[in-house]
């Protein structure tokens, strides 16, 4: 069963990892990239403070901030996505009595 994704715009979608239900993807929809947030990962990126969100977004995948870029996007509009996905999962938990 593939899941509803957590967050999506024209830009960006996270979406839960097939895989591993613990884990997310990040996917950057212009040059169709993804970029697998492992178990935890999305937890910690939405309650990281936005002085240190790039550096741990370059910790994750140095690649990622740079393919943001080309599209226009920063840290800021890439932790704003994160920290709505993982409301919205947390959302979800709440409905399904978890």
């Amino acid at each position: 069963m593939v899941e509803e994704p957590l967050y999506e715009d024209d830009e960006l979608k996270v979406t839960v990892f097939p895989k591993d239900s613990e884990a997310h993807e990040l996917h950057l929809i212009k040059p169709k990239s993804r970029y697998l947030l492992l178990r935890g990962t999305l937890r910690e990126l939405a309650r990281t403070p936005r002085r240190k969100l790039e550096s741990k977004l370059n910790l994750i995948n140095s690649a990622l901030l740079y393919e943001a870029r080309e599209q226009g996007l920063d840290a800021k509009d890439i932790g704003i996505v994160i920290s709505q996905a993982y409301i919205e999962e947390e959302e979800r938990f709440r409905r399904q009595g978890l």
